[in-house]
């Protein structure tokens, strides 16, 4: 029904886990601007930096434009059980302890409670 690349639906947990730890959407960018192709999360806040390495998607950064629109353009309209199996199955969600220790780590502050709502 939704067939979309696992690299898009990782990026996707990756964004909705930092927005569940209280950062802005617009702190949050999904990236491919790079030499070697990587899809990447980077979060620009609290005046640091961290990115977060998805991997080598199949698919071209000029398709993962395409993607990614069409991906954020529906979630609006996707029901809750696709979005709810997207997070579940993310590979964010069962490293939430490690990512959680990387932002502290580089000084990030969270939402308090936030990390609850990874659960």
């Amino acid at each position: 029904m939704y067939d979309f690349p696992k690299e898009i639906l990782e990026a996707w947990a990756v964004h909705e886990a930092l927005r569940r730890l209280g950062f802005l959407p617009e702190e949050i960018f999904v990236s491919m601007d790079n030499p070697e192709g990587f899809l990447f999360v980077v979060l620009i806040a609290q005046e640091k930096t961290f990115g977060i390495n998805i991997g080598k998607p199949s698919f071209s950064e000029e398709e993962f434009f395409g993607l990614w629109e069409k991906f954020t353009n529906g979630l609006a309209t996707f029901p809750d059980e696709f979005l709810q199996n997207a997070w579940d199955n993310s590979v964010i969600r069962t490293k939430t302890p490690e990512f959680v220790m990387a932002l502290l780590q580089k000084g990030f502050s969270m939402m308090p409670g936030g990390i609850k709502s990874l659960n």
